[in-house]
């Protein structure tokens, strides 16, 4: 698959969903209602604000578009103006 997103929009590698977090289940309805995380893969050719293939974002849990990649991770397409904040991990 060979997705480009166009204007002013970001393709997402979503973060997998972690139903565990050091030995202790996390029920659905935990999980729901924190924020997304993942690595833009690819860019639209409008203002990015800012952001850059690589970067690690902080994305809302509702909106965008969901889609399956290559590798069959899920990723977003997304408005950049929906993009809460870069992050680096440390």
């Amino acid at each position: 698959m060979n997705l480009s997103p166009i204007g002013n929009r970001a393709l997402i590698k979503l973060e997998a969903d972690k139903t565990e977090i050091d030995g202790i289940y996390i029920p659905d309805n935990a999980r729901s209602s924190r924020p997304q995380i993942g690595e833009i893969v690819a860019l639209g050719n409008g203002d990015m604000d800012g952001l850059e293939i690589g970067d690690n974002v902080l994305l809302p849990k509702v909106g965008g578009r969901e889609v399956e990649l290559f590798d069959k991770s899920r990723g977003l397409i997304l408005d950049v103006r929906d993009v809460l904040g870069k992050w680096s991990p440390e």
